[in-house]
């Protein structure tokens, strides 16, 4: 089967889009696939008529786009979580502000941060939101904690992954002392190009 020209890739998207605002349908459609999810050949046909190639910028994800972005369509934006665990109070807000630099750069994600650092006035200052983790050094204090690394490891490893699912995350960023990892950077950049070219994200600055 040969992929769909730009035209029709946009028209498609531009449908799914519309579609997705209508009141009901969502809940509608995710209703039917929990019917037929178990029947291979109906969940095959069903994903081929009702979503599209690629749900990127296309599907609805809830979750607070901070305080640079504005437009009708920043609800698609996809949620980009970056982690930072072991940093300093001051290494935690350099992110923070990297970060909101990237993001008006690209306009191309919603960021949720996951620190160990409760520098929550610097996040409000952006408008991000922030879920907070045990820090290593406070586990064992803790109860249910340990003085083994690896059991703390398992701790963050499923608080991470609820947050993940919670927030239907579709990247998860790494960032030590010295900022985002270079690969997860490249990651981030590389979203504004998959994205619908018409979607309505504009930097709040050019709504005044």
């Amino acid at each position: 089967m040969t992929s769909p020209s730009p035209a029709v890739r946009r028209r498609q998207q531009q449908v799914a889009r519309l579609a997705r605002r209508t009141p009901g349908l969502v809940p509608a459609v995710d209703r039917a696939l929990h019917r037929v999810r178990r029947n291979a050949t109906l969940t095959d046909l069903f994903w081929r008529v009702f979503v599209p190639e690629t749900t990127l910028g296309v599907r609805p994800v809830a979750l607070h786009p901070g305080r640079r972005l504005a437009g009708r369509d920043v609800v698609f934006l996809p949620v980009v979580a970056v982690l930072g665990l072991g940093l300093t109070d001051e290494q935690a807000q350099t992110l923070l502000q990297t970060v909101a630099d990237l993001q008006a750069q690209e306009r191309s994600f919603k960021p949720l941060l996951i620190l160990d650092r409760p520098v929550l006035g610097a996040a409000r200052s952006h408008g991000f939101v922030v879920e907070l983790v045990t820090p290593r050094e406070d586990w064992a204090a803790m109860p249910g904690g340990s003085a083994d690394p690896a059991h703390w490891l398992e701790h963050v490893g499923r608080r991470v992954a609820g947050i993940v699912e919670h927030y239907q995350v579709l990247h998860l960023a790494r960032a030590g002392a010295d900022g985002l990892d270079p690969l997860d950077l490249a990651v981030l950049r590389a979203l504004a190009g998959r994205l619908p070219a018409d979607l309505d994200v504009r930097l709040v600055e050019e709504d005044r």
